[in-house]
Formats: C-alpha cells, sequence, structure tokens
C-alpha cells in the first residue's frame, strides 16, 4: 500500500487502513477449527458500533477503560471504540494479582473494565465493591450471564448516534491522551495520539511495504507489540492473530469462515455486560 502522511491521531488510521486496504481482509482469527475473518469494512463498522454502544452507556471524554485480554480482533476493535470518543484505554498484563489489579484500577479511577473470561471475573468477584469509580463490568467470552457482544453491538445498532461520534471525534486532538502504558510491574503513564504515532510511524518505517499480511502472536498490552499492531494497520497489513507463541497460520489446516454471517458474528464476538449500582 502506498503510505501517506501520517495520520495525527490513532483512530485516523481506521480511515487509512479501510480505504486503502488491498489484503482480502482486515483480520483473521482461527477458532474452533475454523477461520474467522474481518473485512477491512467490518472492522470500521464494529469500531463504530462499539464507540456507539458506550456512548449510550454514558462514557465520556476522559473516562479510563481497562482491558484485561490477549490479542485478538475483538481487542483492537474496542481499543478503536474507545478511543474515537475519547476515551481512555488502560490495557494491563493478564497475569497479575488480583490485589495488583485493584490497586492500579483504583489509582488509574477506571468506569470500565473489560475481561477476557468468567475466570478472569472470579478472582475479581471479591474486589468489585471495593472499585468505587467501576460503572460496568464486561467479560469478552461466552458466559451465561446477561448480554452477548452480539448484542452490545446490536446496542450499538439500536443507539447509533453518527453526529455524536463525529463531534467527539472532531474535538479529538493529537495531544489528547489516548492509553495508559503499563511501564514496570504496577506502574502506568499516559501517552498521548501524537507520541503513539510517532511511534507508529518509526515502526512502519521499518517494516516492508511490500509485505501484505501478517501473524500476531503477541500480547497487545505491551507497548512494542500494540505499537507494531498499528503499523500493520496502517501499512494496510492483513493481520492474522495466533495464541501466544504460535506461528503455523495455514489456512489449508482449517475452514473458512466469512465475515457476513450475522450468527458467525455471535459466535466469535460475546462479550457479557454486567451493570452495577453503586
Amino acid at each position: 500500500m502506498k503510505q501517506t502522511e501520517t495520520p495525527a491521531r490513532v483512530v485516523d488510521i481506521l480511515n487509512q487502513y479501510k480505504d486503502g486496504k488491498k489484503a482480502p481482509c482486515a483480520f483473521r482469527l482461527l477458532r474452533n477449527e475454523e477461520w474467522r475473518q474481518y473485512s477491512a469494512q467490518e472492522y470500521k463498522e464494529n469500531c463504530n458500533l462499539i464507540s456507539y454502544a458506550l456512548l449510550h452507556y454514558g462514557v465520556r471524554r476522559g473516562d479510563t477503560i481497562a482491558m484485561i485480554a490477549s490479542s485478538r480482533p475483538e481487542w483492537n476493535m474496542l481499543d478503536m471504540g474507545v478511543m474515537q470518543i475519547g476515551g481512555i484505554l488502560l490495557p494491563l498484563d493478564t497475569n497479575l494479582e488480583a490485589e495488583a489489579y485493584l490497586d492500579i484500577l483504583q489509582r488509574a479511577n477506571v468506569h470500565i473494565l473489560i475481561l477476557e473470561n468468567k475466570e478472569l471475573l472470579k478472582r475479581f468477584k471479591l474486589l468489585l465493591p471495593q472499585m468505587e469509580t467501576l460503572k460496568e463490568i464486561f467479560t469478552i467470552d461466552i458466559s451465561n450471564v446477561s448480554e452477548s457482544f452480539g448484542e452490545l453491538l446490536e446496542c450499538g445498532r439500536q443507539h447509533a448516534d453518527p453526529e455524536q461520534l463525529k463531534k467527539r471525534m472532531d474535538i479529538l486532538a493529537p495531544d489528547d491522551v489516548c492509553t495508559l502504558v503499563s511501564t514496570s510491574g504496577e506502574e502506568f503513564t499516559p501517552l498521548t495520539h501524537k507520541q503513539m504515532m510517532a511511534k507508529v510511524a518509526a515502526a512502519a518505517n521499518q517494516m516492508s511495504t511490500h509485505d501484505t499480511t501478517t501473524i500476531s502472536n503477541a500480547p497487545l498490552y505491551k507497548l512494542d507489540e500494540r505499537v507494531k499492531n498499528y503499523a500493520y494497520q496502517y501499512l494496510g497489513h492483513e493481520i492474522t492473530c495466533l495464541p501466544e507463541g504460535q506461528t503455523d497460520a495455514n489456512p489449508k489446516k482449517s475452514k473458512s469462515s466469512g465475515s457476513s454471517s450475522r450468527s458467525k458474528q455471535m459466535r466469535f464476538f460475546n462479550l457479557l455486560a454486567f451493570h452495577f449500582s453503586f
């Protein structure tokens, strides 16, 4: 893909990624022995739906949303959906002790917590009453409680507000904080869109412009991996998401699943929303 001027904000990558995409899909993920593929258009649309849903949940500019999850297409869509409305994402290691999470989440004044699965949720059960600023908690994997992620997307469809999203995007400045980065153990530091995109541009300059596919198999909570992921999107690569450390992405070993089926979307995107009243 021919490179253009580096976007000023991380969320601007979405437009370049969508408009300049040459690979057959934006993301693909192997799950249950089938490939789930997400086109660039679907990626963009799902990011917007997440933004609409979060607006409906009352997320304000500057609110902090923490995510404790492995690398997967959902991670990217939640990340962009948060940033588009001026939210600040705090991605965390999936292997910290519950007490360490509590300290970080309290100091960061986290409003929404996104967890990988119900196993992680169990670790937080006794800590939830101590999180005074927490309003919502989601889990990415399927469970038998409350709403699925498909229903969260449906919430975005039912409460779509392009005008409000545009207003949020219009006032989103390059010097606005887009993320809190874990620096050492339980410490974190703010990073602006401008600072993040400087890192992305530097990473992209070191990558081949002739490649169209790449593998993502390292945790996205790590800043270096997240920067590379943004750079791949900026260059228009197809990103294959694999479990950490896995390098075999031979599609011939698995069946392919397209991106147009709503029922399969429900299978792979399952997010629970737990609503807490404090």
